[in-house]
């Protein structure tokens, strides 16, 4: 059942208008019941006699312009959104560049662990060239140089190349002088602080491995 939009009578049967949409029946809508379904698929094209005359407004009308107002609105919002996601588009290639510098940081750990390893692997080098003195009185005007080769000449060992001394530490330029001179000081069996002529009490010679003369 429906109410005719002319007669406001309720039907069973009629003709709706594809312009304003309303429902007839079909003594109002001015075409037979027979002349309607001749119609075929046209039926869907059928428009009333205010349709047709143009007298009453088509609803689709209004509807395409709302239609068209809704879209003028959500092309503004989406340019305001566009705007404000401007920045985004900078804050995405500086991202881009920090991922980039993070994926350096790796190398960057495995070289200064490499570095580390080098190191320590030299002062291990230097610590096997590297005797040391003990027991020494410490003098006002004492020369180190003076008293390692004073060792040097109770032990009989001719230094022929250069040495470096670091306070109680002496360091050979190689590890096999050193061991020559370590060996000379076996030999000679004497580390004795008063072997030198120090009145203090102990050795005086010590290799700064493990072992000790």
């Amino acid at each position: 059942m429906f109410t005719c939009a002319s007669c406001e009578v309720q039907h069973t049967e009629g003709p709706i208008c594809s312009a304003c949409r309303q429902h007839y029946d079909f003594q109002c809508s001015g075409i037979t019941e027979a002349g309607f379904r001749k119609l075929g698929d046209r039926k869907n094209t059928w428009r009333c006699l205010k349709c047709k005359s143009g007298a009453s407004p088509s609803p689709f009308a209004s509807s395409s312009q709302s239609q068209v107002n809704q879209f003028d609105l959500f092309q503004e919002q989406l340019n305001k959104i566009t705007f404000q996601l401007t920045p985004l588009a900078a804050l995405v290639e500086d991202v881009k560049v920090i991922k980039s510098e993070l994926t350096d940081v790796p190398a960057l750990r495995s070289e200064v662990e490499r570095l580390s390893q080098a190191l320590q692997d030299r002062d291990q080098r230097d610590g096997a060239n590297n005797i040391e003195i003990r027991g020494i009185p410490q003098g006002k005007f004492e020369n180190l140089h003076e008293i390692v080769q004073r060792i040097s000449n109770f032990y009989d060992f001719e230094t022929k190349r250069k040495i470096l001394i670091i306070p109680i530490i002496v360091s050979f330029h190689s590890r096999y002088t050193k061991e020559n001179y370590v060996a000379a000081s076996r030999r000679k069996k004497q580390n004795k602080l008063s072997d030198l002529g120090y009145a203090a009490a102990g050795n005086f010679l010590r290799q700064r491995s493990p072992d000790t003369i």
